[in-house]
């Protein structure tokens, strides 16, 4: 139907009469200046706001983030192809690390090829490819293969509500994929507990916070979580109200009232 496709145009912005293919662009502004990454910049106008250093650029530009990524052990949870990973690798310290997961394999392989190209910021990643939910297992996940038109970063745990109408996703494949808690990735010693947690995971923020209780009254993380939903905010709210964090709104989506970046804060006695 025509309004599903004006409404997919409207998320995705990508320019249909177009066959480019990817190819390396060096990135002109922001913190990934002069470095180059994979796209087809003529495919999603979202490229040119990481070409032009303005991709999240909220982050890089909040004082209180940026006092905690001086040092940080950064968990990027939905890392998508990894601009922002490499990003926050640009203006860490040496002794930091940022720990990506992407189970997206079509993601992951680009965020792969990112990696490689820029290995002075890559040393400092380590990408995994699970999702983090609230329990160790399966689940099922919705997936597309399409990386440079930015369908792909829609991809999601089925068993959550995504963002926009499930007419959307109609063309998306369903696989199986491993996932794992927060939790368990400390207390199991597999991987380092962070300073920073950011998740963008379309709908299951707060299976993932389920995940990390623990964590959250151990460590005291800062997060930054991008919230798809209406449901999500209220949920997330209520976790976190619990876990003594005050939240705080980073930025808004201007074309989804009811998306938005928040920070998550540790309220410290």
């Amino acid at each position: 139907p025509r309004d599903i496709i004006r409404s997919l145009a409207r998320r995705i912005n990508f320019r249909i009469n177009s066959s480019e293919q990817p190819h390396w662009t060096i990135v002109e502004n922001g913190p990934l200046k002069g470095h180059s990454i994979l796209l087809a910049s003529e495919l999603f106008s979202g490229w040119d706001d990481m070409i032009q250093g303005e991709y999240d650029a909220y982050f890089f530009k909040n004082k209180k983030i940026l006092s905690y990524l001086k040092t940080a052990i950064i968990w990027d949870v939905g890392a998508h192809f990894g601009y922002t990973a490499l990003s926050f690798s640009s203006i860490t310290g040496e002794d930091s690390r940022i720990i990506a997961f992407e189970p997206n394999p079509f993601n992951f392989e680009r965020f792969k090829e990112n990696l490689e190209k820029n290995p002075d910021l890559g040393k400092k990643v380590t990408l995994l490819p699970f999702a983090l939910s609230e329990e160790d297992g399966e689940d099922e996940f919705l997936y597309s293969s399409e990386v440079d038109k930015s369908v792909s970063s829609g991809s999601h745990l089925k068993s959550f509500i995504p963002p926009l109408s499930q007419e959307i996703y109609a063309d998306f494949k369903v696989t199986k994929v491993k996932t794992r808690t927060i939790d368990s990735l400390i207390d199991n010693g597999e991987l380092p507990s962070p300073t920073v947690i950011k998740i963008d995971v379309e709908g299951a923020e707060y299976a993932v916070l389920c995940g990390a209780i623990n964590c959250l009254n151990k460590y005291r993380p800062l997060l930054l979580i991008e919230i798809h939903n209406v449901t999500a905010m209220l949920y997330v709210s209520s976790i976190l109200r619990d876990q003594a964090y005050k939240i705080e709104l980073l930025e808004e989506d201007p074309n989804e009232r009811s998306r938005c970046f928040i920070i998550g804060e540790p309220i410290f006695d």
